[in-house]
């Protein structure tokens, strides 16, 4: 029987799944499915407000009141912005979780010592962590365009996180940092119609872009720390 070919960008593991990330896969597919859901009951809402001729905040005031749920806003563009945004907090969240278990168990298997800093004392993030602490995979690691799109919607996780003037310009920055070689890769991704955008620009792509090359930039992971 022919293997089914890996879709792009191509990243296959050789070696034995770790369970940091056997568990980040099933959280990520169990996660995804929820996120998705919200995202087509934004749409049904919207949708509907439109078929019934009202402006989609009046409906949202009348389904509020009807159900006697608490309410923040009206303000559907908004509460849609930030939830797209979130989409990327939880799923940042759910790799940070998978990569630092993966790490530890590496750390415990091989007795190697670890920096969580670089050379001048400042704090890695994990992903960085990976490629300074083990120099021989680094060119592996940063020459893959999901390396700069992890740290960049990290930075956006931050940002959403801890809104200042300075974490906001930091992801703006990190945004900066994609080459238009790796737009032009990421426009080779199935399914995904326009990501990444710029923060002030976050859409439900961003989210099936980066839960997509998540999975896939794993395997990558899964072969240097197995």
């Amino acid at each position: 029987m022919l293997k089914k070919p890996v879709p792009h960008p191509g990243y296959s593991a050789t070696k034995p799944c770790l369970a940091a990330f056997q568990t980040l896969f099933h959280d990520l597919g169990e996660q995804d499915a929820c996120i998705q859901l919200q995202e087509i009951s934004q749409r049904f809402l919207e949708a509907t407000a439109e078929g019934m001729g009202s402006k989609v905040e009046n409906f949202l005031q009348i389904l509020y009141q009807a159900h006697e749920v608490p309410h923040g806003t009206y303000d559907f563009m908004k509460m849609r912005n930030v939830s797209h945004k979130s989409y990327l907090v939880l799923t940042y969240a759910s790799f940070e979780g998978a990569l630092n278990e993966a790490i530890d168990e590496f750390k415990a298997r091989t007795g190697a010592t670890w920096s969580k800093k670089d050379a001048h004392e400042k704090a890695l993030p994990p992903l960085a962590q990976v490629a300074f602490n083990l120099p021989s995979n680094a060119k592996t690691l940063q020459t893959a365009p999901e390396y700069r799109l992890i740290e960049y919607y990290r930075f956006v996780r931050i940002a959403e996180s801890h809104r200042t003037p300075v974490t906001s310009a930091a992801a703006v920055a990190a945004f900066g940092q994609l080459t238009a070689t790796d737009h032009q890769h990421f426009a080779k991704y199935a399914y995904i119609n326009g990501a990444p955008n710029h923060p002030d620009s976050i859409s439900f792509e961003d989210f099936k872009l980066f839960t997509r090359a998540l999975k896939y930039f794993s395997n990558l992971l899964n072969d240097i720390l197995a």
